[in-house]
């Protein structure tokens, strides 16, 4: 389904029913980056993913994007579908859009999952994106930069399946393919800029933080400090790296599908 909101046009799609549950993906990534998670989320809570800005199906404007504007978008959209409250679940940069609307709109959000993400850019990511600039403005090939990225973000013992690794590769292209360079560049500016680090104490929701204890971007520590941070919250680490949504699927669904369901009990 699509959406105008505000000066864009949203691509989104809703399954299930049940508690609003909004799963909003990372960089250059769109809708599928939740495929291994809908259909069992699905058959417990009404999941909606969305393409954010610069992502996928949605429109990309070439101007400055930041987090509070993709999280500006996500309120609009489910304003405009008529869902009142919602829980958030985010990976990555999507990590931290659902972080600031439980910051800045906490009426919205019902609980928050924040996955592979810390409050700001930690040094690894930092370095990765500004590569990933570079790559781009360069004008290389995206083939290259999804195998890069791909090596950094899965754990040797997914790597070391060569046929897996090879999957991965090319579903990262795929996405990485659906995102403009524009679109690309401004939400890696907006990933990098972001910083909630001071305001962590205001989420008011119940929480959890899921880390790979693999994680060579956003490294557990960094993730198990935030979760310290955020009152009340709970933390959970499992055995992969940064895609711990597609490493440990089935730990990941379980564990976030828990979380949802107890805090409503």
């Amino acid at each position: 389904m699509i959406a105008r909101i505000g000066e864009i046009v949203m691509n989104f799609e809703i399954n299930g029913m049940g508690q609003p549950t909004t799963m909003i993906s990372g960089i250059a990534s769109d809708i599928s980056s939740w495929s291994l998670q809908v259909p069992s989320f699905a058959l417990n809570v009404m999941t909606i993913c969305l393409d954010n800005r610069g992502s996928g199906k949605t429109d990309a404007p070439d101007r400055p994007y930041s987090v509070e504007m993709m999280a500006n978008d996500t309120i609009k959209l489910l304003d405009l579908i008529g869902v009142e409250t919602s829980n958030l679940v985010g990976f990555g940069m999507g990590g931290r859009i659902a972080l600031d609307m439980a910051i800045r709109h906490p009426s919205k959000v019902k609980g928050l999952v924040l996955c592979s993400t810390a409050a700001k850019a930690t040094p690894s990511e930092r370095e990765l994106l500004q590569t990933t600039k570079e790559v781009i403005m360069s004008g290389a090939e995206r083939a290259e930069l999804a195998r890069k990225e791909t090596m950094l973000t899965l754990s040797p013992r997914f790597l070391r399946d060569e046929r897996l690794t090879e999957g991965a590769v090319r579903l990262r292209l795929a996405r990485m393919r659906g995102t403009s360079d524009q679109g690309f560049l401004r939400q890696i500016d907006a990933a990098l800029d972001y910083d909630a680090t001071a305001r962590l104490q205001e989420v008011r929701c119940p929480a959890l933080v899921v880390a790979g204890s693999h994680d060579r971007l956003v490294p557990i520590e960094h993730q198990r400090a935030m979760a310290e941070r955020i009152p009340g919250s709970s933390f959970l680490a499992l055995e992969s790296a940064h895609m711990v949504h597609t490493e440990s699927a089935k730990e990941f669904n379980e564990g976030v599908l828990g979380f949802l369901m107890e805090k409503d009990a």
